[in-house]
């Protein structure tokens, strides 16, 4: 049973309880500790740490992102002919349009940086 934390009882999801019992238990994390160098992976499918983007977060203050030279999953898709679209917490640069998502293969963008 799934409980939220905004409901003190617990919520009947027969479904996910179901995908649960019948999928993969994945109890290794090999990811990174902060957004920035975990986002990167995600997005890239590579060690972050090869592309200077380890072991720090990206605040406001930098004027640097994502290199141009990683492709991004979004643009891979993009070019098999796939809808790309980002939603939530970027991250990965945001002093230059060039370091945004949509500038990163996702044609539109809703969250913030």
């Amino acid at each position: 049973k799934f409980a939220r934390r905004t409901t003190p009882h617990k919520v009947d999801t027969p479904n996910i309880d179901r995908l649960a019992g019948e999928g993969v238990v994945l109890d290794r994390y090999y990811v990174q500790s902060l957004c920035t160098p975990s986002r990167a992976a995600l997005i890239t499918g590579r060690y972050p740490f090869r592309y200077g983007l380890a072991p720090w977060v990206i605040d406001s203050s930098q004027v640097f992102g994502l290199p141009a030279s990683e492709t991004t999953i979004a643009e891979v898709l993009s070019s098999a002919g796939y809808s790309t679209h980002m939603i939530g917490k970027w991250h990965l640069g945001h002093a230059d349009p060039r370091f945004t998502p949509t500038f990163r293969g996702f044609q539109s963008f809703l969250g913030y940086f």
